[in-house]
């Protein structure tokens, strides 16, 4: 039996924790990207690596703030907060939440993956329509989720350290380099916010294709004034346009593969993939 000593102190604490069962368990996350898209450290090592503790009472509250959930920063507060800090510290001028807030798609939905495994294990029961046309049935299952593959980025960035990579194409700026950055936590929660403004004043001249856009592209050739990129962009053709769209998909194709096969319809026999929604998984179970 654990001894509980020094009433009120830290080790007081850690021997009440043990002692009924409440130290949370972490897990040590590799990131897909190898955080070389981060900020690095003075040695010019990256942080491709980041370790993770399960969800308590703490994240609890966070996900019942409905202001949170209305203004899409729950998944950083949470995350923020669930994030142990390494032992040899951020890199420079960087915190828990600089970290976060700067996070890509693929390494977002690694750490989402880690945390809801670290939380409720590795099954996932789900319950979905089945697809084929005139069946009513629903499949219900479990998935293992320690099976999902992850893909790790393929291509380096403009610089290390740096969230920035180049796309070119003939049906884009006459095939000029155009240098992109990754969707962010931070980008996403802005995109977010100001959709929201514009649905509240009824007036969307800047539409979310648009907006996404300009916020990925940072140089268009020798242009990097953010009103010449925004003029550009207003007046790229719809097929310029879908293929930035494919290019910065591509660049975006990395993380875990949510995808599982082969499950099959109890009365039709249809047989059909699922898709495990992270986010719903993770955090309203």
């Amino acid at each position: 039996m654990t001894k509980v000593t020094e009433q009120g102190g830290v080790n007081h604490q850690v021997a009440l924790l043990e002692k009924y069962g409440l130290v949370s368990p972490d897990a040590v996350v590799p990131l897909p990207s190898k955080g070389i898209i981060y900020k690095l450290y003075d040695d010019g090592s990256a942080l491709s690596e980041l370790q993770i503790r399960a969800m308590t009472v703490k994240e609890m509250d966070i996900l019942a703030n409905r202001m949170y959930i209305e203004d899409l920063t729950f998944i950083r507060r949470v995350l923020s907060s669930c994030i142990i800090p390494p032992d040899k510290g951020w890199p420079p001028k960087q915190s828990t939440a600089d970290i976060i807030r700067e996070l890509v798609n693929g390494d977002l939905e690694t750490l989402l993956l880690a945390l809801r495994t670290v939380t409720y294990g590795t099954t996932y029961t789900f319950e979905q329509p089945c697809e084929a046309p005139r069946c009513d049935n629903s499949l219900v299952g479990e998935i293992d989720l320690s099976q999902f593959e992850t893909k790790e980025l393929q291509e380096s960035p403009l610089e290390l350290g740096t969230n920035q990579f180049v796309v070119q194409d003939n049906k884009i700026f006459n095939n000029a380099e155009v240098i992109i950055s990754l969707a962010t936590v931070r980008i996403s929660e802005e995109l977010h916010a100001e959709q929201q403004q514009r649905e509240a004043r009824r007036f969307d001249q800047k539409g979310r294709i648009h907006a996404r856009l300009e916020k990925a592209v940072v140089r268009i050739g020798e242009e990097k004034s953010r009103g010449d990129i925004t003029f550009l962009l207003s007046k790229l053709g719809a097929d310029g346009v879908e293929r930035l769209q494919e290019l910065l998909e591509e660049k975006l194709d990395f993380g875990p593969v949510l995808e599982s096969s082969g499950h099959k319809c109890s009365k039709c026999s249809r047989v059909q993939d699922i898709h495990v929604p992270l986010a719903q998984a993770v955090f309203f179970r």
